[in-house]
């Protein structure tokens, strides 16, 4: 696989519907009075950094988009009305657990991007440090978010990646989200992000559930096997949750040279990350150590327990009222780089419903 230095990101207009709140006016960020974790941060330099980040995230969904098209047919607008080519279908044999679409479009907004390098500066990253991510196949948006952002702040980005996904998500066989990670470093928009592959699901065993009610209990696992097999970075199957969480940690600090990252960031719900805890990990960015009763601990309790800040994606809705991004909002990507006022009609309306059904695994 070809992988190049990032080039300078293209111009974009982002234009979201009615009540939207406005992350960036032109070269200047402003942000809503609504968002208390958006707050501004007086600084030229910050502003070009996001509006950087927020511009390869949406260049890196136009890329995502037309291999999607070449890998797995035409995108249905009728769950993916922006056409990112980030929404699956509703199952499939590589599909693990239950999820919301709206999540899932609310994911794929490129103002994430922005989100995050916010976030990493709140925790104190810096040019140059080393940050850690386990990524799922369940949210490839918050992933593309998680590349952007780390691209743009010229950070050293190294991430375990669960294939398999919950329903909406990069789902597809033909089109995992290492495949749509190849293609956005394959363009030149990323030159770092997955340093290891696992299966997903519980235990990181695959996808067993829906495979079986396909008939064939071996056919998810065998489509993710095929679909490492298509790339250069290993697969590594464990027996088991502690073995899942110990051979993550031992690939990060083989990739990235570090046995400590200043930040953790987890994208979706991967069982080797959140672990078999009562407790629900909190969306956002946390410091200390979380508690863990009932259950085994996941990645991100190892991490928070060695002092690692871990920046949590997985609640659309809350995520998305902190943010002040609209949840399941629509956007156009056109061809200059705009991020001024709104227009057009308001967001959809969203029962006051659980953001997704159960935690994702």
């Amino acid at each position: 696989m070809e992988v190049r230095n990032a080039n300078e990101a293209g111009r974009v207009r982002l234009r979201l519907p009615g009540p939207a709140l406005s992350i960036f006016a032109v070269s200047v960020i402003i942000l809503s009075t609504r968002c208390p974790a958006l707050q501004r941060v007086d600084a030229a330099a910050s502003a070009s950094v996001e509006q950087k980040a927020v511009a390869l995230m949406a260049d890196a969904i136009r890329v995502v988009a037309e291999a999607r098209q070449s890998a797995a047919g035409p995108i249905d607008r009728a769950v993916d009305p922006d056409g990112t080519g980030l929404i699956g279908d509703e199952w499939s044999i590589i599909t693990t657990t239950l999820g919301d679409l709206r999540a899932k479009r609310t994911a794929t907004n490129p103002l994430w991007a922005a989100y995050v390098v916010r976030k990493m500066r709140e925790a104190g990253v810096n040019p140059g440090d080393v940050v850690w991510a386990t990524l799922s196949g369940s949210f490839p948006g918050f992933n593309l978010a998680v590349l952007a952002a780390a691209q743009a702040m010229g950070v050293r980005l190294y991430a375990a990646s669960s294939l398999s996904s919950s329903t909406w998500g990069a789902n597809l066989p033909e089109f995992t989200w290492i495949d749509m990670e190849a293609a956005v470093r394959r363009a030149g928009l990323f030159n770092q992000g997955t340093a290891a592959v696992f299966l997903g699901g519980h235990q990181d065993r695959g996808p067993d559930l829906f495979s079986l009610l396909a008939g064939d209990p071996d056919a998810g696992v065998a489509a993710l096997r095929a679909a490492a097999a298509r790339h250069p970075w290993p697969l590594l199957e464990p027996a088991n949750l502690a073995e899942a969480v110990a051979l993550r940690l031992h690939a990060l600090v083989q990739a990235s040279g570090v046995r400590r990252p200043k930040l953790h960031i987890n994208a979706g719900g991967p069982h080797a990350a959140l672990g078999d805890c009562v407790e629900p990990w909190p969306s956002g960015l946390t410091t200390g150590a979380q508690p863990c009763t009932g259950g085994e601990p996941g990645f991100l309790h190892a991490m928070a327990a060695a002092g690692v800040p871990v920046l949590h994606l997985l609640d659309a809705r809350t995520l998305a009222a902190e943010a002040g991004i609209p949840f399941d909002g629509r956007f156009t990507l056109e061809e200059s780089f705009d991020f001024g006022s709104h227009s057009g009609h308001s967001e959809r309306a969203v029962p006051d419903a659980s953001f997704d059904i159960g935690p994702e695994r």
